[in-house]
């Protein structure tokens, strides 16, 4: 399986997990690679194709843009470019499907045979095949989901079926499938809702929408009232939080899978299923972030778990709920107007609620978790390393927060470098001009910052050979790279490369579809 990038003479190609040369370099560097669905977007002389994790060929290079890769994983249809037209290649045939001739497709689904694409200004529907399968008549056309798309004629809406025969009347002015399974309606300027066979489940008598969710949805009348409704259309709750954020280029409402409600100005959580997980019981709530939320409950902040139980007591001014820990802080908040900052002093908590620092240091920024229950504190304009159950690990007298790699911090004294242990014993004295820490176990060292010697943290042992650069590997912390004057060769350990001699090395980038309620 791909693993690593591989760059010669300014070509791209891709090495396995053992460093075998699983796709010589052939490939443009003409934009940043990434892989997504386990497919990675190559170019060749201008035109693009795409690979999978084991260096095939999926698409050859014959797309004059991206190729849309967001169909790939359960499929082999992918949509290429040519000229100003866009087509449909099947990976299966290993052949265009669908001639390079529109001017838009929409992606195939699992449930239907169709998919929409726009000819001269229209929408019609053509087949896996490429087979044009209805007239272009239609202003807009979406995308197949659960076996219906939505269609636009004469400026009204309607449902369409897999099989291409409509659902529901075309007398809708605004239709649009909704994250819990309904389809929003909007009929004489009042909005209600289908269920994915075409019936009406909400009557259209809303003045608008508030917020969806996979599982719910929230309708709001001429007075401003709130009426959420479950994938049946069936009433629920009728006081959810109002309050969302915007990321990733959506709307989310539930975060580690509760969400914030509200109930005549006290604060609770909900779960997925809509019932009540924590009682209204608090003046304000975050969000949560993994098991724990930070609340308030008589004008002092404190931290709950998903069963509502009382992790942090409440006696701080604030809380923030990090990843692994808890910043708490004394002060007091200034609004301008126009944003409102925090003014106080700050402290750190595990996440067994046990006070590990206290409340002294002037910016939440002085504090950082450096990794492997290691946290970086900030006195003085120095930093000093603590662990998580507040033991202290090392005065502050570095000048940075340092990296920590498995029982190791590489750590700076007055711009010279080295590295302790989890102990805070030093394993390399701060006497060079840069270390590298390249896994949990090797380090480079070098008194130039130009030439580089591995040393075995846990032996100390150096290698013998001189290299020219070192660097550890972003996304796999146990392999590493190293340059000794003929090229860079990927490394698991000392002594032993892995891999052929190549101009650079880098990790593959693997993006995958986060949630979007998470």
């Amino acid at each position: 399986m791909i693993r690593f990038e591989c760059i010669r003479n300014n070509k791209l190609g891709f090495l396995s997990e053992s460093g075998q040369t699983v796709v010589p370099p052939k490939y443009e560097l003409s934009k940043w690679m990434y892989f997504a669905h386990h497919l990675g977007c190559v170019c060749v002389d201008g035109l693009y194709g795409l690979v999978d994790m084991d260096g095939k060929e999926v698409v050859p290079p014959i797309s004059e843009a991206d190729i849309s890769v967001y169909d790939g994983q359960h499929q082999s249809l992918f949509l290429i470019k040519k000229g100003k037209g866009w087509g449909v290649y099947d990976a299966e045939l290993g052949a265009i499907a669908a001639p390079a001739i529109y001017e838009n497709i929409r992606p195939f689904s699992e449930t239907s045979g169709y998919t929409a694409a726009r000819l001269d200004g229209r929408y019609g529907f053509i087949s896996r095949e490429g087979v044009m399968a209805s007239d272009f008549r239609y202003e807009e056309a979406s995308s197949f989901r659960s076996g219906l798309a939505i269609v636009r004629k004469d400026g009204k809406y309607g449902l369409m079926d897999h099989n291409l025969n409509l659902k529901s009347p075309m007398i809708y002015e605004y239709m649009d499938f909704l994250r819990n399974g309904l389809i929003l309606i909007e009929f004489k300027g009042k909005c209600g809702c289908l269920s994915r066979k075409g019936t009406l489940v909400i009557p259209p008598r809303y003045k608008g929408m508030g917020i969806s969710t996979k599982n719910l949805v929230e309708l709001i009348d001429e007075n401003g009232k709130s009426f959420v409704f479950d994938a049946d259309g069936k009433p629920y709750l009728e006081t959810l939080a109002r309050s969302v954020y915007y990321i990733d280029g959506s709307y989310r409402f539930f975060k580690s899978g509760m969400a914030r409600a509200e109930n005549n100005g006290a604060w609770g959580y909900v779960g997925y299923d809509g019932n009540l997980a924590v009682d209204y019981r608090y003046e304000d709530a975050d969000e949560f972030n993994g098991e724990f939320a930070a609340v308030k409950l008589n004008g002092k902040w404190g931290v709950i778990n998903k069963k509502g139980e009382m992790i942090v007591p409440p006696a701080f001014d604030r809380v923030y709920v990090e990843n692994y820990s808890f910043k708490v802080a004394y002060g007091s908040f200034s609004d301008d107007g126009y944003c409102s900052r925090f003014f106080g002093k700050w402290g750190f908590m595990n996440l067994g609620g046990q006070l590990i620092y206290p409340a002294e240091l002037d910016s939440e920024y002085d504090i950082r978790e450096v990794g492997n229950g290691i946290i970086a504190v900030k006195v003085d304009g120095k930093w000093g390393l603590i662990n998580d159950r507040g033991d202290i690990i090392s005065l502050p007298i570095f000048d940075g927060p340092g990296v920590c790699k498995g029982n190791y911090v590489n750590v700076t004294i007055e711009k010279k470098e080295g590295v302790i242990d989890n102990h805070g014993e030093y394993v390399i004295s701060p006497v060079y001009a840069a270390v590298k820490l390249l896994t949990g176990r090797y380090a480079a060292i070098s008194e130039d910052a130009r030439h580089y010697e591995v040393v075995d943290l846990e032996t100390g042992e150096k290698d013998d050979t001189v290299y020219y650069g070192a660097d550890g590997m972003l996304h796999d912390e146990s392999a590493f790279k190293l340059h000794d004057g003929k090229g860079w060769c990927l490394y698991y350990a000392l002594r032993t490369p892995v891999s052929d001699y190549f101009d650079d090395i880098r990790s593959v980038s693997i993006y995958r579809d986060m949630d979007t309620d998470d």
